[in-house]
């Protein structure tokens, strides 16, 4: 914790991450995209991000189709017509090699939206030797077809171009602070990797873990630790569930949704033939910066059942689009079904409405072994021990489902 405290009052001082912390991959993908205008050699770029691409006379293109970075053929501004006369629109032809840099300081990679932005700019380039980088400020797992590029890397790449004179003597003060950011971040993050790997102890009521989220807050950095650690943990219940939905829930795939709280739309297009998918979603609650993971079967396009994990709460819930969720959720508690009736007054209904219906009903779950007596996940459990239970009540949902006539 000493050391933690040291860096974040370094980086307090710092005032390129003070500038940083409203948007901190903003901030970053700004500075990376800057230094390919000022280079000379534009070549020494690719060559920073570890690319095999030659440079002829592709340009930088931020935000383009919502990636973070593009390097991509040269762009000219095209005016519009009709209602939108006298704003223009960006014109690119494509024709050369392109790379791609997505920058993650926070949420891990998703393979569903990298493989969309892969596919996007396949279609377009009339290249087939197009890069593709993630640029990661904590350890990812890795993502096919993308080349990872560590922050740590990224910082000696700087490094070793302003140490051999490769930009112009004005910027070489701010890209010395830039370094000096880099440093601290990168030093910070493999400490905050360190801690209670493995293990479900990212909670606000154990006290080393407080402590802890009360010195990230003070630099702005307890969404990015919450984001990175409930990523990992939803990760490898994936691959767990990966391993084992077959025999658990006799599915034919697993489907993941970024960040929705009910089942959305597009659930619709997937096939069901009679059998239930499993959904796994993970994200920050709002300004509260508390991490929160759900895992759903999905019984039909409408209806969902499962648990959510959030600051070391176990919780139950019951999703619904056609507003029916506290009808479904009442008859299952008058039978007994997943939501148990009796606790009610001690542990109390979560949240309810039309559309969903969330129940804290801890002890109901009859696992002593990772429940304290104050019905909170004890600390140190790792994410196998949870994940068990977490299973076990999939099984309970399958059969809430049954008796919902699903």
């Amino acid at each position: 914790m000493k050391k933690i405290v040291e860096i974040i009052d370094k980086l307090k001082i710092n005032p390129l991450f003070r500038m940083s912390q409203s948007s901190m991959e903003l901030t970053h993908s700004n500075i990376w995209a800057w230094l390919f205008d000022i280079l000379e050699d534009k070549q020494k770029f690719f060559d920073l991000f570890g690319s095999d691409i030659k440079y002829k006379t592709q340009d930088c293109h931020r935000e383009l189709h919502h990636m973070d970075i593009i390097i991509a053929s040269n762009k000219t501004y095209v005016l519009k017509k009709g209602k939108a006369k006298g704003s223009s629109v960006v014109k690119v032809d494509w024709d050369s090699p392109t790379l791609v840099i997505e920058n993650k300081t926070k949420d891990l990679a998703k393979t569903q939206q990298l493989e969309k932005y892969r596919e996007t700019i396949n279609s377009k380039s009339k290249s087939p030797n197009n890069n593709f980088v993630i640029a990661t400020l904590f350890e990812m797992p890795k993502i096919e077809k993308w080349s990872e590029m560590p922050y740590s890397k990224i910082r000696d790449n700087i490094k070793e171009l302003l140490d051999k004179g490769s930009f112009l003597k004005k910027h070489k003060a701010f890209i010395s602070e830039y370094i000096n950011m880099l440093n601290d971040l990168v030093e910070l993050s493999l400490i905050l990797m360190r801690v209670n790997s493995g293990k479900y102890d990212f909670l606000s009521y154990d006290t080393d873990t407080a402590k802890l989220i009360k010195n990230l807050n003070n630099i702005g950095l307890t969404p990015s630790y919450m984001k990175y650690k409930y990523g990992i943990m939803g990760t490898e219940f994936d691959k767990s569930l990966k391993k084992t939905y077959s025999s658990l829930l006799g599915t034919s795939g697993i489907v993941r949704k970024k960040s929705s709280s009910i089942v959305v739309e597009e659930v619709e297009v997937y096939d069901f033939q009679g059998k239930p998918l499993v959904q796994i979603d993970w994200g920050i609650a709002g300004t509260s910066k508390q991490g929160w993971i759900d895992v759903a079967a999905i019984l039909s396009e409408n209806i969902r059942i499962g648990v959510q994990l959030q600051d070391g709460i176990y919780r139950r819930f019951i999703c619904d689009l056609k507003g029916e969720a506290l009808d479904k959720a009442e008859k299952l508690r008058k039978n007994g079904v997943f939501f148990k009736k009796d606790n009610e007054k001690k542990f109390g209904k979560f949240s309810k409405s039309k559309d969903e219906f969330r129940y804290q009903n801890l002890r109901a779950i009859d696992a002593p072994e990772i429940i304290k007596d104050d019905g909170k996940i004890k600390p140190g459990k790792t994410y196998e021990e949870i994940l068990e239970h977490v299973k076990q009540d999939l099984k309970k949902a399958i059969q809430a489902g049954k008796e919902l006539k699903i």
